[in-house]
C-alpha cells in the first residue's frame, strides 16, 4: 500500500483479480488510494456486504485476489476509462 500512499487523491481505475476462480472486479475512484485501503479494514467488509466484490473478497480471502491499478488518471475521463476496462474485461463481481 505504500505505493498507494504516493497517490493520494489521485483518481484512478483498479481490478481485483480472484485467482482461485479467475473472476475479476473493476472499480474506480476519485480518491483511489482512500478506496482502496477501505478493502483492507474488518468494519468496512463488514458493513459492505451488499457489494459483490466485498463478498467475495469475504468468502474466497483477500489471500486470493491480486489487486492491479490500470490507470491513475483526473477525474473528468475516470468514468470513461473504467467503462473501458469493463469492456475489455467483461468483470463477472
Amino acid at each position: 500500500m505504500n505505493v498507494l500512499k504516493e497517490k493520494t487523491n489521485k483518481a484512478g481505475v483498479y481490478l481485483w483479480y480472484n485467482v482461485s476462480t479467475n473472476k475479476y472486479y473493476i472499480g474506480s475512484e476519485i480518491d483511489v488510494y482512500t478506496r482502496l485501503s477501505r478493502y483492507y479494514q474488518k468494519s468496512y467488509l463488514v458493513n459492505h456486504k451488499d457489494l459483490p466484490i466485498i463478498r467475495g473478497l469475504i468468502k474466497h480471502t483477500m489471500e486470493n485476489f491480486i489487486l492491479i491499478i490500470l490507470e491513475f488518471t483526473d477525474k473528468e475521463t475516470l468514468h470513461p476509462s473504467e467503462q473501458l476496462y469493463i469492456d475489455l474485461f467483461q468483470p463477472t463481481y
